[in-house]
């Protein structure tokens, strides 16, 4: 089993793939979304977990662009997301750490579609 997973990563200018720890520190965590952070989890995209890792204050940091615009079932917005923030799958908090599952290129494609992903200020 590798030590690294793939996630979306997201902050209203880039929308990439990235790669980050299986088992992320709380540092390594807040430093990718800029400060303390906050977990979401998100509908199922065929069969698979997704889990928002975002900055706390995400849904009020107006000075940031938004990264996400999330949608129900519907196709109907139900939130928006501001500053960086990244999707992974599932996540194990069974243990004493948690570990993150990635996801792939395919997921990477569903979640943009899904989520109206934002880039260079632009959806």
């Amino acid at each position: 089993m590798t030590d690294k997973i793939t996630v979306a990563y997201f902050d209203g200018d880039t929308s990439k793939l990235i790669q980050i720890s299986r088992q992320p520190t709380l540092a390594e965590l807040r430093e990718l979304v800029k400060g303390h952070i906050e977990f979401f989890p998100l509908p199922i995209i065929e069969g698979k977990a997704l889990n928002l890792i975002c900055n706390e204050n995400g849904k009020k940091l107006f000075r940031y662009r938004p990264s996400l615009f999330l949608r129900n079932q519907d196709g109907y917005l139900v939130d928006i997301v501001f500053g960086p923030c990244f999707i992974c799958g599932y996540i194990d908090s069974r243990g004493k750490t948690d570990i993150f599952s990635g996801i792939t290129e395919e997921d990477f494609i569903r979640i943009q579609s899904m989520c109206g992903v934002v880039v260079n200020g632009q959806k």
